[in-house]
């Protein structure tokens, strides 16, 4: 799930196959703090459940949010079925959905349909995914606009910044948040003003590669000055020499 605001709404869990559910937990905080890991041990999956579907098989899903799973063991479920909410239980640094799949006890990635832990490339024939998943070495997380230097602590609980600014905001700044920076690449910031002029453009060039990244630029207001009403745009792009890795954009009233 991209930020916390979006948790606190509600993201439903469905089963991704009929089965008996045969076991739950439902009773675990929904908190993550890194000194207490010591006080979930065998508690690692939080709130979730295990499903049979069959054959041998079972799922698992974990993390879900305390106290929202309605099933009980021995209940049949259907395909689609909803299951809980997503939640921040258990042994987990973000809000997501931890799924297993388990074949007479052996776990197997629900992808590429392989055992846990041999190389994700395809699989054999007979056994390939229904679908066909790219590889993507950088992804934008989020973009948006706020009146003073945005925190990594706050893009995570709001990953979509400010919708308006008053024209009285101290600064005009655009950030931008994104997975699997790499040396070499460059960052590039820019603010287009409501009567498609360029405000601001930044460029800087990635020193080092980082599994998460944030970058931001922006304008302080003139004193005595405001900002001119209207929506302003603003575009985050990673890119190589050659082409574009990744870009966000936003826009602002």
């Amino acid at each position: 799930i991209r930020d916390m605001m979006v948790l606190k709404k509600g993201v439903a869990v469905l089963s991704s196959a009929p089965g008996t559910v045969l076991r739950i937990r439902n009773s675990s905080p929904d908190k993550n703090h890194p000194a207490e890991r010591n006080a979930i041990k065998g508690r690692e999956c939080g709130n979730g459940l295990v499903v049979r579907p069959g054959g041998g098989w079972e799922t698992q899903c974990c993390h879900l949010k305390q106290g929202r799973i309605t099933l009980r063991p021995g209940d049949p479920i259907r395909r689609g079925q909803r299951l809980g909410l997503v939640g921040l239980s258990g042994r987990t640094e973000f809000t997501h959905v931890h799924l297993a799949i388990r074949h007479l006890g052996r776990i197997f990635d629900p992808v590429t349909l392989r055992l846990a832990g041999r190389p994700c490339g395809p699989s054999k024939p007979g056994r390939a995914p229904s679908r066909t998943f790219m590889y993507r070495p950088s992804e934008m997380y989020a973009a948006g606009f706020s009146a003073r230097p945005p925190t990594a602590r706050g893009i995570k609980q709001d990953a979509f910044g400010r919708r308006e600014l008053p024209p009285d905001a101290p600064a005009l700044i655009l950030w931008g948040a994104m997975f699997g920076a790499a040396a070499g690449q460059t960052l590039t910031i820019e603010i287009t003003k409501p009567d498609g002029s360029v405000l601001l453009r930044r460029e800087s060039t990635i020193r080092r590669d980082q599994a998460w990244r944030m970058g931001f630029a922006g304008k302080k207001r003139r004193k005595g000055q405001r900002w001119p009403r209207g929506r302003y745009t603003g575009r985050v792009t990673l890119s190589r020499r050659v082409d574009q890795v990744t870009r966000g954009e936003r826009r602002m009233d």
